[in-house]
């Protein structure tokens, strides 16, 4: 994995994961790429699987988010994206739930 790209796992209440973003700040701190892979509540949470579907997902198909002013660092990235998340109309309810409680617990 390249030293601008961070893999963390989205948790809901009882501090499962439930989720996996996958993002990569580009060398010039102006853009960042995400992206998301969920759990289907059916089936156990696979880390590993989860992990390796958000970074292809990141590389086929990623959402991009600019800053004009350029972001510091992975935190400040990692704030922007799940302030996407948590607000997103197109990520999964489980995706935008655990966004909103890392947000709480962490701005």
């Amino acid at each position: 994995m390249k030293r601008n790209t961070r893999v963390m796992y989205l948790r809901d209440k009882n501090r499962r994961p439930v989720g996996c973003v996958a993002m990569h700040l580009h060398s010039k701190r102006r853009t960042a790429r995400f992206q998301v892979s969920t759990w289907n509540p059916v089936e156990d949470f696979d880390k590993a699987l989860g992990r390796q579907l958000a970074l292809g997902r990141m590389v086929d198909s990623p959402s991009v988010i600019r800053s004009n002013e350029g972001f510091e660092d992975m935190y400040q990235v990692t704030l922007n994206v799940m302030q996407l998340i948590a607000n997103g109309k197109d990520y999964p309810s489980r995706a935008r739930r655990a966004a909103q409680r890392w947000l709480r617990e962490n701005s």
